[in-house]
């Protein structure tokens, strides 16, 4: 039971993670980006 409980967490928290991931990528891109601009 304990691991059919766990492998559903996980399955659910997937997307959450992967938008979490998605979001940090793009905040640290437009860091970058911007960096090179005022350079």
């Amino acid at each position: 039971m304990s691991l059919s409980l766990s492998s559903g967490l996980i399955k659910s928290e997937r997307p959450k993670s992967i938008n979490f991931i998605g979001e940090c990528s793009s905040l640290v891109l437009n860091r970058k980006f911007s960096g090179f601009r005022s350079r």
